[in-house]
């Protein structure tokens, strides 16, 4: 919307001395210009100096100096002397808004160095007259050969001679050359503290994983680059729809404390919203006069400008970043718009690194204290009734549930136990936990979940899950389909009690062993992030990183091997074959096994036409994923992994080849065994949980395939699988829709 012109205010000063009308003192006036802009090492030092001596220079009662933006045609007041307070920093309206031709002809006159005989300085100075009484404003044009700066002024001068002009446009034209030169000095300057800023930020980011600490120094320095009086850092909840303050510089310690445990909702923060919907930094030049800002919040913070930067990370926005200038406007370049950003972007991925960090840690010791429990569970529970009760509060931690529920409906006459049995666990809000925040005001909207226990292909009860403000996601859902399976498991363990001993035996043996080695990792990992006084590459930190979420993929691998076996054993074990062309989960699962390759490479070796088959496509997928890792765990260091394909006698056949020692003879049956592991060597320890070639020669029997191992002639093992083509036919087949 157009603005109104804007009239300066009569200056209040005094006159100076009448102006010593001699080319002696008018030239000391002039060296003294000289000098300031030759010694001045910034535009700031310089520009006071300048336009205070221009008064003295003119004989004026005060001085200004405007910059001019070209763009929408604008005057800012960029220093003045001798003018009230609030001058500083104010708009003058566009040359098109003045109100009359003669005002517009005036200021045009001034920005395209004409004239200005007795002329006021532009329109949007209306208010104060052309003359009063023997006073006269003087003005020239800031312009060099390229580019109009601006415009340099005299109020209330005495005389308003052509030799006064002619004087004011030599001084005005040295002070736009001085000016370029500073400001381009001032650029210089600021790059290189902008780049130190974030180089710091990037160096704390990256020596702590502690997200307070990180994000403590972050607003610390982007107020003291942004010239900021208070910045503060909010991160999204996406499960309540909040914003969470989690850091503030610029406010003592007690406050910042009682702020942050004030939350706000996304939809009733405008400018949060905006930022997060256009994914763009959101400006506001006068905070109380934008519709956008909490007027009492602007009002009590005293608050005149604000820039609000969203913080993404790979297009997913994590919180926001607020940088607030007190007492006066600050109107925003798209430099200083440029540089937030760029100090957002930095926050952001500190964020991401931070939680990363300790979800895999969370992550890792729920898993952990998960396995344990259940298997705790299912071979010490003789009784059903603790035995449900475990699982149930343990299903309500993994998927964050308000309250879980199994009920038992019928039960076989084996059992013992009394229908209907029902355990209820119901888990307590915590502040904060996972970023969710208990709110008395959230919204009334409740998820619920609902999976069916199955037992001997009879749905024998079911279990429920649910919880207020956010529906469940797909990967909650799995984890809560494999816990609805451990129910069932458990169940029949009680009906089938005498394998608990045994179980028990091989389930604590499997954990202290296999847990151990991940465990280590994620420990080594951590430690060495935290350590402050190593300084690493960003890459390496990445790929520390990147081996904390590995060993917690190993973790879960794990449970699902043991998952899996369990299922076998309670007969609760059934595939769902499609029909499927056997290349393309070949292809999946030796992408699957790029984490554990180290430095080895899978070469798969496809067949060139299709090798359609009827499969479970996720139980053939973790079959060829064990039987893949199985191989670069024993083969060879430096020497690849051949997996070919082909067809033979009406089957698909896949082989698994690696370079390794070999299997004793002996042995060669026996790995098929459940917990059954062979040594690399006669004097190390079986590695392994030794579950991997059981489920898949099990997965196999049930497709009416076959697998095998024999050791190659050259040494290493060949791991062959064969599986009933679907066509039946060894003549090539077009490739099949799956």
């Amino acid at each position: 919307m157009p603005q109104t012109a804007v009239s300066l205010p009569t200056p209040t000063r005094g006159h100076l001395q009448p102006p010593i009308a001699t080319a002696l003192h008018q030239a000391d006036v002039v060296g003294g210009i000289a000098l300031v802009l030759a010694t001045a090492e910034t535009t700031d030092q310089a520009l006071p100096a300048v336009v205070r001596l221009c008064a003295e220079l003119l004989g004026a009662s005060a001085a200004a100096m405007f910059t001019y933006a070209e763009a929408d045609d604008r005057l800012t007041c960029r220093e003045a002397w001798g003018l009230p307070g609030g001058t500083v920093g104010r708009q003058f309206a566009p040359v098109h808004d003045a109100p009359s031709a003669e005002c517009r002809a005036l200021h045009r006159n001034a920005l395209e160095q004409l004239e200005l005989g007795r002329s006021v300085l532009a329109s949007d100075l209306e208010g104060l007259p052309a003359s009063r009484g023997r006073e006269w404003v003087i003005a020239a044009p800031l312009a060099t050969a390229d580019e109009r700066l601006g415009v340099l002024a005299g109020y209330g001068c005495p005389t308003a001679s052509p030799a006064d002009f002619t004087l004011l446009r030599a001084v005005a034209r040295r002070v736009a050359r001085a000016w370029v030169s500073l400001q381009r000095h001032d650029a210089e300057r600021r790059r290189a503290q902008e780049s130190l800023v974030l180089a710091e930020i990037a160096r704390v980011a990256g020596s702590t994983l502690d997200l307070e600490q990180v994000l403590a120094r972050i607003t610390q320095r982007a107020s003291e680059l942004a010239g900021a009086d208070r910045c503060s850092i909010w991160l999204w909840d996406e499960r309540g729809g909040l914003l969470l303050p989690s850091a503030l510089h610029g406010m003592d310690s007690a406050f910042a404390e009682q702020w942050k445990q004030r939350p706000l909702r996304l939809e009733d923060e405008p400018l949060s919203q905006e930022a997060f919907r256009t994914g763009e930094p959101v400006a506001v030049n006068d905070a109380m006069g934008d519709p956008r800002t909490d007027k009492v919040a602007v009002e009590f913070f005293n608050d005149r400008s604000i820039l609000v930067v969203p913080l993404v990370v790979r297009g997913r926005s994590v919180g926001t970043m607020f940088l607030n200038h007190v007492g006066e406007s600050h109107p925003y370049s798209p430099h200083d718009i440029a540089v937030a950003s760029a100090i957002g972007s930095q926050a952001a991925i500190a964020i991401e690194n931070a939680r990363l960090f300790q979800q895999s840690q969370r992550q890792s010791e729920q898993l952990r204290e998960a396995f344990q429990r259940v298997g705790e569970a299912l071979v010490a529970g003789q009784e059903l009734d603790p035995t449900l009760q475990v699982i149930a509060e343990l299903a309500a931690e993994l998927v964050l549930a308000d309250e879980c529920i199994i009920h038992i409906e019928r039960l076989s006459d084996a059992s013992g136990a009394k229908s209907p049995l029902v355990a209820t666990a119901r888990r307590p809000r915590v502040t904060g936990e996972a970023g969710r925040v208990d709110d008395p005001g959230a919204a009334d909207a409740e998820a619920e979940l609902t999976l069916p226990l199955i037992l001997e292909g009879q749905s024998i009860g079911f279990v429920r899950v649910r919880r207020d403000q956010e529906a469940f996601h797909t990967a909650e859902k799995e984890v809560l389909q494999s816990f609805a399976a451990q129910i069932a498991v458990a169940i029949d363990k009680v009906v089938k009690f005498t394998e608990t001993d045994r179980l028990k035996t091989e389930f604590v043996s499997l954990v202290s062993h296999e847990l151990r080695t991940p465990l280590a990792l994620i420990k080594g990992y951590v430690s060495t992030l935290l350590n402050e006084s190593l300084v690493l590459p960003e890459m390496t930190r990445y790929q520390f990183l990147q081996g904390v979420d590995s060993a917690a993929d190993r973790l879960k691998r794990l449970i699902d091997n043991v998952l899996s076996v369990t299922r076998i054993e309670s007969e609760f074990f059934a595939i769902h074959p499609v029909e499927l062309d056997l290349r393309s989960v070949v292809a999946e699962a030796a992408e699957a096994t790029d984490l554990f390759a180290q430095g080895a490479q899978v070469d798969v070796q496809q067949a060139p036409e299709p090798l359609p088959v009827r499969a479970d496509r996720d139980h053939l997928r973790q079959v060829l994923e064990n039987l893949i890792v199985n191989a670069l765990k024993y083969g060879a260091e430096g020497e690849a992994v051949v997996v070919s394909l082909g067809r033979t006698d009406g089957y698909a056949c896949v082989r698994v080849q690696d370079r390794g020692p070999g299997i004793p003879p002996e042995q060669l049956e026996r790995i098929f065994e459940k917990f059954y592991r062979v040594a690399n060597t006669a004097n190390e320890r079986p590695v392994g949980s030794g579950l991997g070639l059981y489920i898949a020669r099990r997965v196999i029997d049930l497709h009416g395939g076959h697998l095998w191992a024999e050791n190659d002639v050259d040494g290493g093992a060949t791991f062959s699988l064969q599986l009933p083509l679907a066509d039946d036919d060894d003549e090539q087949q077009p490739a099949l829709d799956e």
